[in-house]
C-alpha cells in the first residue's frame, strides 16, 4: 500500500478488505450503467427486464407456437410436406413438435394435480381424526378418574382402611371364639364320655396347630388326621364321631386364626401407603395415555393441514422443470428446421442458379431468350419446406 496514491487508498483492497472490493465494484459497475444510458437509460432498463421476463415466456410461446403447427398440419395435412424433398423429415419434426407439446399439458397437469393434493387433506384423515378426538376424550376422563380415586385415597384413604380394619378384625375375632367354643364343647364331651385321654387329645391338638402354623394346609392336615382316626382300630364308633367333631372344629378354629393373623398382619398406615402408591401410578399411567393421545391428536390435526411447503416446492419445481426442458426441446426443434429450411434454400438456389444458365445460352435465331422471373410458388409452408417446382 506505500506505492498507491493517497487519494486511492480508500479504493484499493488490502488483503481481506471487503469495503474497498465492494466500492471498487459499485463504480465499475456504475460506469458500466453510465455507458450504456448512450442508447437510453429507459430503453436500456426496459430491454434488461424484458429479457429477464422472456426466459420465462419465451418457452411458453414457442409451446404455443409448436401447438399452432400441429393444429395446421391437422387442418391442412401434409399439402405442404408433399412439395418438398424433405417428406418424413418434416413428419419428424411435426412429431416432435406434437410430443413436445403432449408432455408438456402432462407435466403441468402433473405439477398443478401435486400441488392441489398437497394443499387438501389425505383421504381418510378426517375419520382418523374424529377417531383420535374420541380416544383423547376417554383419556381426559381416565385421567379424571384417576386423579379423583388418588385424592380420595390420600384424604379418606386411612379413615376407610381403618373403619374396615375394624370391622374385619371384629368378624375374625367373633369366628374364632365360636370357633374356640365348639372346641371346647367337644373337648367336654370327650372327657364326659371318659374312654379317652383328654390330656392325649389336647396334645394332639397342639402339635396339629404347630403343624398348621408352618404348613398352612389346615384342610389336608384335617384329612389326613380324619382317615388316621377311621382306620384306627383301637377306636369305636363313638370315639371316632367324637373325635371327628372336635377334629372340626379345631380345623374351623385354625382357619379364624389364620384369618385374624391375615387381617392383623399389615398395620393400616402401610395399607392406606400401599394403595395410595398404587393409585400414583394408575395416574401417571392414566396421564401418559392421555398425554400420547393429545399428541395423536395433534398429528392429525397436523396431517390435515395445508401443506404450503410442498406445495409451493412441487410447483417451483415443476415450473423450472418445464421451462428448462422448454428451452432445451425449443433450441433442438428450432435447429431440426432450421436444417429442413437450409436444405430447401439449397434447392432454390440451384433452381434459380439452372434458371439463369438457361438465359445465357444463345437461342436459335441468335438473340438471347428473354429472361423470365422465377415463379413463386403459390403457395407457401408455414414450415419453411417448400422447395422450387
Amino acid at each position: 500500500m506505500s506505492n498507491v496514491p493517497s487519494v486511492l487508498s480508500g479504493l484499493v483492497p488490502d488483503a481481506a478488505s471487503v469495503i474497498g472490493m465492494t466500492l471498487v465494484f459499485l463504480v465499475l459497475c456504475g460506469v458500466a450503467g453510465a455507458l450504456l444510458t448512450v442508447f437510453g437509460p429507459r430503453e436500456t432498463l426496459a430491454g434488461i427486464l424484458r429479457l429477464g421476463v422472456s426466459h420465462l415466456t419465451a418457452p411458453f410461446v414457442f409451446l404455443w407456437k409448436s401447438a399452432g403447427e400441429v393444429a395446421r398440419y391437422g387442418r391442412d395435412g401434409d399439402r405442404h410436406l408433399r412439395k418438398s424433398d424433405q417428406y418424413l423429415l418434416g413428419h419428424v419434426y411435426l412429431y416432435m413438435l406434437g410430443a413436445g407439446v403432449v408432455a408438456a399439458i402432462l407435466w403441468t397437469a402433473a405439477t398443478i394435480t401435486f400441488v392441489v393434493f398437497s394443499l387438501l387433506p389425505p383421504a381418510g384423515s378426517g375419520k382418523a381424526l374424529s377417531e383420535a378426538r374420541t380416544a383423547e376424550q376417554a383419556a381426559k376422563a381416565g385421567v379424571e378418574g384417576a386423579e379423583r380415586e388418588l385424592q380420595e385415597q390420600k384424604t379418606a384413604g386411612p379413615q376407610r382402611l381403618a373403619a374396615e380394619f375394624e370391622r374385619k378384625k371384629a368378624e375374625a375375632t367373633k369366628t374364632l371364639r365360636a370357633a374356640e367354643a365348639a372346641v371346647a364343647t367337644a373337648r367336654q364331651r370327650i372327657a364326659a364320655e371318659g374312654r379317652l385321654n383328654v390330656e392325649g387329645v389336647d396334645r394332639l391338638g397342639t402339635e396339629l396347630d404347630e403343624k398348621a402354623g408352618w404348613s398352612g394346609e389346615v384342610e389336608s392336615i384335617r384329612s389326613e388326621m380324619a382317615a388316621s382316626l377311621s382306620s384306627n382300630p383301637n377306636l369305636d364308633e363313638s370315639d371316632r364321631e367324637a373325635l371327628g367333631k372336635w377334629l372340626d372344629a379345631w380345623a374351623a378354629r385354625a382357619r379364624a386364626r389364620a384369618a385374624l393373623a391375615v387381617v392383623t398382619e399389615t398395620p393400616v398406615a402401610e395399607q392406606a401407603a400401599k394403595l395410595v402408591a398404587e393409585a400414583e401410578e394408575k395416574a401417571s399411567t392414566a396421564k401418559s395415555a392421555f398425554e400420547a393421545a393429545r399428541q395423536d391428536v395433534a398429528t392429525r390435526e397436523s396431517a390435515r393441514e395445508p401443506r404450503w411447503g410442498i406445495a409451493s416446492t412441487g410447483l417451483v419445481t415443476g415450473l423450472v422443470v418445464l421451462v428448462l426442458a422448454a428451452w432445451l426441446f425449443g433450441l433442438l426443434a428450432e435447429s431440426w428446421a432450421l436444417l429442413l429450411r437450409l436444405a430447401g434454400d439449397v434447392r432454390e438456389v440451384r433452381g434459380l442458379l439452372s434458371r439463369i444458365a438457361r438465359i445465357t445460352v444463345p437461342s436459335e435465331i441468335g438473340t438471347p431468350a428473354s429472361p423470365h422471373d422465377p415463379e413463386a410458388p403459390t403457395d407457401s409452408s408455414p414450415l419453411g419446406l417448400t422447395s422450387a417446382e
